[in-house]
């Protein structure tokens, strides 16, 4: 598939889950993102890029730890998805959403002090040149948390092929063995992985940081 017929896949289907994506049957996400900005350690002063925001939560949960001298940012390829994050954003001064694509991030090197992403790994059709972008975006000594299903088991492997042939736009699930070539490949240095489980739901936490110069 071609990276544009490919973008407008995921940008329909986000846009579609966008009126919902607040609702409660999707506050799994929400915890699952808060244990995420826990283990990321935000200080005061830190400026957080989230990469596939959705409707912001994760940003305005981040730019109330950082406190004004810092702040968040929101990516997101869905238009409807950054649309709902502005408006619930409203009156949040430190705070900004950006439409955009994860293997092109629109923002100067050495721009964020950590950086996240949950549930939309998977959905990159180009992973070593979303990784590398991440990397770039990254202060030294920054830090990044990819959350997404990890084909490390039979199981695992099995539901990502029978989602593959079913979902277009899903590309594949990774093993912890393969996100520690992605990052090591970037130049990142692996910080291993943790599970997190919520509710029904089980996905892992990969850890990286980028070295000191």
């Amino acid at each position: 598939m071609n990276r544009a017929t490919h973008a407008e896949l995921n940008q329909a289907k986000f846009d579609a889950w966008a009126p919902t994506y607040e609702h409660k049957r999707y506050d799994f996400f929400r915890r699952m993102q808060e244990r995420v900005l826990k283990q990321l350690d935000l200080t005061e002063g830190m400026i957080l890029l989230d990469i596939g925001c959705g409707t912001g939560w994760a940003v305005r949960r981040a730019a109330s730890m950082v406190g004004s001298r810092g702040g968040a940012r929101g990516i997101d390829l869905s238009g409807k998805m950054i649309e709902n994050a502005k408006k619930a954003s409203r009156g949040i001064a430190n705070v900004e959403f950006t439409q955009g694509n994860a293997e092109a991030l629109p923002f100067a090197d050495e721009s964020f002090d950590r950086v996240m992403c949950t549930m939309s790994f998977h959905h990159y059709l180009n992973p070593s040149k979303a990784v590398s972008e991440i990397a770039r975006v990254l202060k030294c000594t920054g830090k990044v948390c990819i959350v997404d299903p990890t084909a490390d088991n039979f199981i695992m492997r099995l539901a990502d092929a029978r989602i593959r042939r079913r979902e277009p736009d899903h590309v594949k699930m990774y093993s912890s063995g393969e996100f520690q070539e992605l990052f090591e490949a970037a130049g990142l240095r692996y910080g291993g992985s943790g599970r997190i489980m919520v509710l029904w739901f089980t996905a892992k936490a990969h850890f990286a940081e980028r070295p000191a110069s």
